[in-house]
This record gives C-alpha cells, sequence and structure tokens, in this order.
C-alpha cells in the first residue's frame, strides 16, 4: 500500500496544480480578438504589400504590352523583308 502512494501521488494540491484552467465564456475571450483586430488595422505592413502586389502588376503589364508592340512590329519588318528580297529576284 505504501509503495502505491509513493508512485501515484494524488493528493489535493497536485490535483490543483496539474489541473487545467477552463475555457473562458462569454464576452471575456473576445476581448483578445478585439485587441488582435485594432493591431491589424493600425499595422501599416499590409499597406507596403498592397503597394508592392500594385507594382509588380503594373510592370507585369507595361511588359506584356511592350512585348505584343515589339511582336507586331517585327512581323511586319520581316514580311517586308521578305517581300523585298523575293522581289529582287536575282538567284
Amino acid at each position: 500500500m505504501n509503495g502505491a502512494a509513493t508512485r501515484f501521488p494524488c493528493n489535493s494540491a497536485t490535483l490543483q496544480r496539474d489541473r487545467v484552467p477552463p475555457r473562458p465564456t462569454g464576452h471575456i475571450w473576445r476581448i483578445p480578438m478585439f485587441k488582435f483586430i485594432n493591431t491589424f488595422r493600425k499595422d501599416e505592413d499590409g499597406a507596403v504589400t498592397v503597394d508592392w502586389v500594385v507594382l509588380t502588376a503594373a510592370v507585369v503589364g507595361m511588359a506584356i504590352a511592350a512585348y505584343s508592340t515589339i511582336e507586331t512590329n517585327a512581323n511586319t519588318l520581316i514580311t517586308a523583308a521578305g517581300g523585298a528580297v523575293a522581289a529582287e529576284n536575282d538567284f
């Protein structure tokens, strides 16, 4: 009997120390959420991220427009050069 008591101590002090506190109910647990939301609204990091996304989208859009213009003009130039070579008939 003495060995069982030392292997499994179960007095009231041990139970109070090892007990998990209950989850708060009602409006008490919402206070940290409001604090988180207010901190999130005041944080500037999200605005900087949006700025970088907008700038990156603008650069990609300009690259697509430049590629389209260069492709159209290159095709026109190749067609004109091919027509000029074909018109010579020196071969």
